[in-house]
């Protein structure tokens, strides 16, 4: 119940943006496609080591969709923090569904469908799953494991440094809080 009102939500608030993609011209986009060592050169400044393989091995065919796949990764982020917030115990179902909801109508969200925003996309939606993994895992037999994978999830994520500071304070929340 509540997690599909999030979806929806979530839908209706960035399907215009995913909509008016092909009206907008990306200077990234451009970029990778006249002159590809100028985007190599703007991740290499940007720390990010592995969008720079993803870009190498990835044809320019498929950065069309490059939308999409951020789009995906949002709602992803928005149903991980539902879950997670839910699994905690913390908030009620309805309190957890409003902090989600908020969350995926964040408007820093409606502009962040250019070409350089995967990697940060992606990110973003590792930090979740992993944050989702280790609160879920704690009722578990065998948290370890579950220690052990969403560990591995967050230093994927950690791979951006820009997002490490707000990482640990919402992973330091959830420390304190349980």
């Amino acid at each position: 119940g509540y997690l599909l009102v999030v979806i929806i939500i979530f839908f209706l608030v960035h399907i215009f943006s995913v909509l008016n993609f092909p009206f907008q011209w990306d200077t990234l986009f451009i970029d990778y496609l006249l002159h590809t060592p100028t985007l190599s050169l703007l991740l290499d400044e940007q720390g990010a080591v592995l969008s720079k393989v993803i870009h190498y091995f990835t044809p320019s065919s498929l950065y069309k969709y490059t939308v999409v796949y951020i789009f995906i990764c949002y709602l992803l982020s928005s149903v991980f923090l539902y879950k997670t917030l839910l699994l905690s115990g913390k908030l009620s179902p309805e309190e957890s569904m409003m902090v989600a909801v908020y969350f995926s109508v964040y408007p820093a969200f409606t502009v962040a469908y250019e070409l350089i925003m995967n990697y940060y996309a992606i990110c973003y939606m590792l930090f979740y799953l992993a944050l989702y993994i280790f609160i879920s895992g704690m009722n578990k037999a065998k948290p370890w494991r579950y220690i052990l994978v969403s560990g591995i999830v967050f230093f994927l994520s950690f791979s951006l440094q820009s997002l490490l500071v707000f990482f640990y304070a919402i992973f330091s929340g959830f420390i304190l809080l349980n």
